[in-house]
């Protein structure tokens, strides 16, 4: 596998990205560590810093898999936006925090986005006040499943494991999940 650092000391800092007009369909990440700056005291919003940053506005991004990876040290684990169709599993993710800036980060920030998987991963111990998985500031969203999870000690005064916000969502299927020592659930 690879492990990718990203030591940005200030500014912007992505590990893998896809940004508007990529256009990219049917790609596999896969054993994979990507370890965020973790910065303390950064001026930089957490969505400046992000694990993966698949946003292709107005562009295509369809089928794509993240499998066996470790996502630790962002300020967002992994945004998605204008995607359809992508698999995440077996993801271990750990350690999203604002590292003492203003914003509120999120394990997984999900807009406008369709037909996912989220399974057989690991989302634990995180200093995130905003959510484990967010459905938010878009939509409306449709058929999302998430099972055979973990989601535990994310006690951050109003971290939400699992939120949908600001969006209407259709179809999403929650089951065989495991919630332990959560500041909110759902």
């Amino acid at each position: 596998g690879w492990k990718i650092i990203n030591n940005s000391a200030s500014g912007d800092a992505l590990g893998i990205t896809m940004w508007t007009g990529a256009n990219t369909n049917h790609l596999t990440f896969e054993y994979m560590e990507l370890q965020g700056p973790a910065r303390a005291n950064s001026t930089v919003d957490a969505w400046g810093m992000r694990g993966i940053n698949d946003v292709p506005y107005q562009s295509s991004s369809s089928y794509h898999t993240f499998s066996h990876m470790k996502i630790h040290g962002w300020g967002d684990g992994i945004h998605i936006n204008y995607a359809s169709n992508h698999i995440f599993e077996y993801i271990d993710m750990y350690n999203i925090s604002n590292f003492g800036g203003t914003s509120h980060p999120n394990l997984m920030y999900i807009i406008n986005s369709n037909n996912g998987i989220i399974r057989y991963s690991k989302f634990h111990d995180s200093a995130a006040s905003g959510s484990g998985i967010a459905f938010s500031d878009g939509g409306p969203f449709a058929n999302w499943q998430i099972y055979g999870n973990l989601f535990y000690d994310m006690t951050t005064n109003n971290a939400v494991a699992i939120g949908v916000q600001r969006a209407t969502i259709t179809g999403l299927k929650i089951f065989n999940n495991t919630f332990s020592n959560n500041w909110v659930n759902f």
